[in-house]
């Protein structure tokens, strides 16, 4: 995951992703237009991590939403080094349980020891479980 991206900015900053086809549909909705379209270079969360995380520090708490790649980020950590006790990520459009225990991002975070703690509209709050 580390390379450069397209980033779609509109004029309501709560629209921009990275997501192409995200950005045609959203562009077609009265009122909304794309203003500018940028490369960005991302990189794999474990290498920020490792550049800017001071030695020793835990992480307790961390929230990922990364603009349509959130999934792409979970999977570049090295949940193994990098446990937050609390991870809240952005899963769209899950919006009923069942949507939510099938989800790419809850399967994955389960295999390390997360579980669902709660839901807001958009975002999951994921904790360890008491035993970690």
């Amino acid at each position: 995951m580390r390379g450069k991206k397209k980033y779609f900015v509109f004029n309501e900053p709560a629209l921009n992703t990275f997501d192409e086809v995200l950005a045609k549909e959203r562009e077609e909705i009265a009122n909304y237009k794309i203003v500018d379209i940028r490369e960005v270079e991302i990189f794999p969360l474990k290498e920020i991590l490792d550049m800017y995380l001071p030695k020793d520090q835990t992480i307790d708490f961390i929230n990922i939403d990364v603009e349509g790649l959130d999934f792409e980020v979970i999977q570049s950590n090295d949940w193994n080094k990098y446990r937050p006790q609390v991870v809240i990520v952005e899963i769209i459009p899950a919006q009923c349980i069942e949507d939510l225990l099938e989800h790419e991002t809850t399967k994955y975070l389960k295999a390390f020891g997360y579980s669902i703690f709660a839901k807001t509209f958009n975002s999951v709050i994921f904790s360890l479980g008491a035993s970690q």
